[in-house]
């Protein structure tokens, strides 16, 4: 046998299933707070008095200018990536009900 292939085609137990929710929320946190950084500074420009950003690359450039990268946009960064991580409590029930009424992926309920 190939080395770990015994595990092909199996499901994932719940608590793998909630450790990949904890993972997958941390990796994917770093993408999402630079792009919800940058749209909360949009949104805040309520009108013409107000503006300061012409578009989202004008506002990168802006932030990465005044305040650099980590403090311009990968602040509240943490915030984000326990928000993100927190996906375990919806997939780890959810994995442990499917699993409960006997259901397997791909089945249609």
């Amino acid at each position: 046998a190939v080395k770990g292939t015994q595990n092909v085609g199996r499901l994932p137990t719940v608590p793998e299933t909630m450790q990949a929710a904890v993972m997958s929320g941390f990796a994917i946190s770093f993408v999402a707070q630079p792009i919800e950084g940058v749209k909360a500074r949009l949104q805040v420009q309520y009108d013409s008095a107000s503006k300061v950003y012409s578009g989202p690359i004008d506002c990168i450039r802006k932030v990465v200018a005044k305040l650099g990268i980590r403090q311009g946009l990968y602040r509240g960064w943490t915030m984000t990536a326990l928000c993100r991580m927190s996906n375990y409590a919806y997939f780890g029930p959810y994995e442990l009900l499917r699993k409960q009424f006997g259901m397997t992926s791909g089945s249609s309920g």
